[in-house]
Formats: structure tokens, C-alpha cells, sequence
């Protein structure tokens, strides 16, 4: 399968450690009074005005002036050198070297990437087993490059800060309102509920599309897939959450097999919101398809 990645240490490059949690973990149901209704499991949500907007796809993979695909030397000819640099190969072929290096030039979260690799390793894990990418931190914005057909190229970016403008001109510090209205969402998506394996829970809601990434093992499809979600990151509702996430996804055939499956290349981006609702980070990330046949 498919290694997915840990944004907690891409964040952790810019000075933050955010956990994001996993949507499947379940939430607390109870009763808050929100603008004069009260939001539960039941809650009806009025239903939104028609969405023009277009769904998620690959071409909202940029950030600034870079764009999915760019290398090294691209980036670097625009952005210069980084203030940061991590290589998850480097480190897997000296771990010794680098936990010796890191009490003099290493931050806490380069420093806790190398303990992560080295107990990967320990515990039987083969080094190939651990993502091969490079990332790239210039203040508040982080990049990671991936290889693809021999080259490092751009596959990931993430940022907690507002002077960099993501897709449709969105960046931290604007309302979770700008995205609804930019990108494409069902009109009724705040009825549309995302539910736990038993259906006992609502964990989020569905902006669009009636499958989470978390089910791609159990559907089957050839089709394309375009999902979008409310993650309420543990929380009961969007109201009582202290943070929050949407979440939007996109995989385009054709596929490796007959149907999709995490082998495939796909895409994600996601915008961490406060209990305000407040873009805090945003992070995207392509997949590159998974050539490996273990």
C-alpha cells in the first residue's frame, strides 16, 4: 500500500506541530444552541445557494508562483536557498551521524524525525519502506519533493502563513466561508453526513462526493473521484470543535488496475480551521503513483 504522509513533521519544520487527527476517530455527540437551533447527530442545516465553482483537481496544486511538477533548481531559482532542509535518505543512511548532529544544528522536530526513522528501522521496517522525499522550508512555507521518472519534483507544500496564496487566491487568515464559495460544494452538503464504520456517529459532513479516502479499499470504481469533506478532527460538530479540517480529494483515471486503489496517484488539499473559523494552514500533496508491486 501506498505510504501515506505525516504532515505533523512538515509543519514541525515551520516552528508548529499540529496533529492533525485521523477522520475515522469517533466524537462525543451533544447539544450546543448555535444561532438559535440546536446542532446534534439530527440537526437540519438550511440548504446553500447553487455552487458555480469548480471541484478540486490537479491544476489547484500551487502555491505563489510554484506548481506541482517544478524541481529543485525551479524552486530555488525563485525562492532561493532554504532556511531548512531535510533529507529522509540522508538520514536512513546515517542515523548514527545525524543523532550526533542533533544538539548542534538540528531543531526538536529534525531531531524527532531521526529518532521516527531510526525506530522504523528497529522495529523491522525495510529503509525503503519510509518515504523518499526532500523537504524544503522557507519561513512559513514548506515544500516536498518527491522523485518521479529520475527527478526530484514538487509534490507537496504547506503553509502557516498569510503572505502565501494558495489556489483561487486563498491563503491562512481567511474565512472557511472563501473556500465554500470557490470551490465546489452540494447544496445541501451540511446535511450530508460523514459516519463511522457502524453508522453510529457522524464524524463530518460531505461537501461533495459520498466516499472518504478511508473507504477506497471497499469501493470499487473506475470512474474519477472527487470527495470533499468537513473533518470535525474529533469533535461533535463544527460548532463545539475547537479545529477543524476540510478536506478535498482527487483521483483521474486511467488506473493501474481495473479499479482505483491507493496505488494509483491522487491528490489532496486540506485547510486546518479554528473554533472562529479561521484558515490556520493550508497543505497540498500529490501522490505519485506506487510502481512498487510487493
Amino acid at each position: 500500500m501506498k505510504k501515506l504522509r505525516q504532515w505533523t513533521f512538515v509543519y514541525g519544520l515551520l516552528g508548529v506541530v499540529i496533529v492533525v487527527a485521523s477522520l475515522t476517530v469517533a466524537c462525543k455527540s451533544e447539544n450546543v444552541v448555535v444561532d438559535g437551533y440546536i446542532e446534534e447527530e439530527s440537526s437540519i442545516y438550511e440548504t446553500l445557494g447553487a455552487s458555480t465553482a469548480e471541484m478540486f483537481s490537479y491544476d489547484d496544486l500551487i502555491v505563489n508562483k510554484l506548481k506541482l511538477g517544478m524541481t529543485e533548481e525551479e524552486v530555488k531559482a525563485l525562492l532561493g536557498e532554504p532556511a531548512n532542509y531535510y533529507d529522509s535518505k540522508e538520514i536512513l543512511s546515517s542515523t548514527t551521524q545525524a543523532t550526533q548532529n542533533a544538539g548542534q544544528n538540528q531543531t526538536q522536530v529534525e531531531t524527532q524525525k531521526v529518532t521516527q526513522a531510526q525506530t522504523h528501522l528497529q522495529t523491522g521496517a525495510n529503509a525503503d519502506e519510509v518515504l523518499d522525499e526532500k523537504v524544503y522550508a522557507y519561513n512559513d512555507l514548506s515544500l516536498i519533493f518527491m522523485p518521479i521518472d529520475g527527478t526530484y519534483k514538487l509534490c507537496a507544500a504547506a503553509s502557516l502563513g498569510d503572505d502565501d496564496v494558495f489556489s483561487r487566491g486563498i491563503k491562512v487568515g481567511d474565512s472557511k466561508d472563501k473556500i465554500l464559495d470557490l470551490y465546489y460544494r452540494d447544496r445541501n452538503c451540511l446535511n450530508n453526513n460523514v459516519m463511522t464504520e457502524d453508522k453510529a456517529t457522524i464524524i463530518g459532513k460531505y461537501l461533495y462526493g459520498t466516499f472518504t479516502l478511508d473507504d477506497l479499499g471497499t469501493v470499487k470504481t473506475a470512474d474519477k473521484i472527487q470527495s470533499g469533506i468537513i473533518n470535525y478532527n474529533g469533535y461533535a460538530s463544527m460548532e463545539v470543535a475547537k479545529s477543524y479540517i476540510i478536506e478535498l480529494t482527487y483521483f483521474e483515471p486511467p488506473y493501474k488496475e481495473q479499479n482505483a486503489t491507493y496505488n494509483d496517484d491522487f491528490a489532496q488539499i486540506a485547510f486546518d480551521i479554528d473554533e472562529k473559523g479561521i484558515i490556520t494552514g493550508i497543505r497540498w500533496y500529490y501522490y505519485p503513483e506506487n510502481n512498487d508491486e510487493k
